[in-house]
């Protein structure tokens, strides 16, 4: 294997060429994983294997609780989700979806992440080191992306690839990225795409209701903590909230639980930016937060993100910062109100 330093741009025509050349195909999807980086993998693992090709998809965490749903579209059981493949599978090849920076991948597959020779993705800024890259930055999600590049691998390979399962894995990722077609990168070719996966057998109404209509009783719960312990900068138009550890213990709340909170930070009226922090301090004592940002209108929080080694959408963004919660507070805050 190789390390990339700047990637070659491509096509989706050439995405497809490029990947139905290999076998062993190993799939890389970030870190805290939502439902268009799971989806989108799972379903080009479901091509892979229609196209007769070896692969397996693989991230440092588990999905959460709410999305627990998109491992029943896999079509295989190569699917490492946080566990090891050691021993299970060796890979030749290794492919990323949804993955804007190499620090997303996380620790536990680094190894792999500084080896990837493809990868697809949809956002604006893009820093990871692969060999290949082709991105589409007016795609809604990855999954809207990778559709289309699934397509030109049944024109090449003469093979149909998108069953009702790959369908479903695709329609799940499109509708996850695009606030089920309510956010502002939905677009006409959006709709015409998952239209084609409906027709091709995607449960909408079934998938969206368990993406946006369900909630665990956790999930209430680290609502309320949530709505709690929110606090107001910058006139209202900054609001940054969390649930510590001790508040999830006490509550029999599971950190996968936390995932619609900074979402409902961002209905409250006035807010331009929303932030969610997760206390992700590890065994070696380093305090650090994973802090989860949107925005309503103006803000790039991708922009902001990136200066702190993460990255996202324009609206949708995410990284890590070190130090004591006050301290991460203060410097994203800071971040923030310069670009207000």
């Amino acid at each position: 294997m190789n390390t990339f330093d700047i990637p070659e741009r491509i096509d989706s025509a050439a995405f497809a060429a490029e990947i139905l050349l290999h076998d062993e195909i190993l799939i890389l999807t970030h870190s805290h994983p939502d439902g268009d980086t799971a989806g989108t993998g799972i379903a080009l693992y479901n091509a892979l294997l229609a196209a007769g090709k070896k692969a397996a998809v693989a991230c440092t965490d588990e999905l959460p609780v709410h999305l627990s749903f998109l491992y029943s579209f896999a079509n295989g059981k190569d699917l490492f989700f946080g566990k090891s493949f050691e021993g299970e599978f060796c890979p030749s090849y290794i492919v990323s979806v949804d993955v804007a920076s190499a620090m997303l991948i996380g620790s536990s597959l680094s190894e792999y992440a500084n080896n990837i020779s493809l990868a697809l993705d949809h956002h604006d800024v893009n820093t990871l080191p692969c060999g290949k890259l082709f991105v589409e930055e007016i795609a809604s999600s990855a999954g809207e992306t990778m559709y289309f590049a699934i397509l030109e691998m049944e024109k090449i390979s003469g093979k149909k690839l998108i069953d009702k399962n790959t369908a479903c894995a695709l329609f799940a990722a499109v509708a996850s990225d695009s606030g089920n077609f309510k956010f502002s990168n939905t677009r006409g070719r959006t709709m015409n795409a998952a239209g084609a996966l409906i027709e091709l057998g995607a449960d909408n109404a079934e998938i969206s209701r368990k993406l946006f209509d369900i909630k665990s009783f956790g999930t209430f719960k680290a609502e309320a903590r949530c709505t709690q312990n929110v606090q107001f900068f910058e006139g209202g138009k900054i609001a940054v909230s969390f649930v510590s550890r001790r508040e999830l213990f006490e509550n029999g709340i599971d950190e996968t639980e936390l995932d619609t909170c900074v979402q409902l930070l961002r209905m409250i009226e006035g807010v331009e930016v929303a932030v969610f922090a997760k206390e992700k301090t590890g065994d070696d004592g380093v305090e650090k937060y994973r802090l989860s940002m949107r925005s309503n209108e103006y803000v790039d929080v991708a922009n902001i993100c990136a200066a702190f080694d993460g990255g996202g959408h324009k609206k949708a963004a995410g990284c890590t910062v070190f130090g004591s919660f006050l301290q991460v507070r203060e410097k994203i805050v800071e971040a923030i109100a310069n670009k207000l």
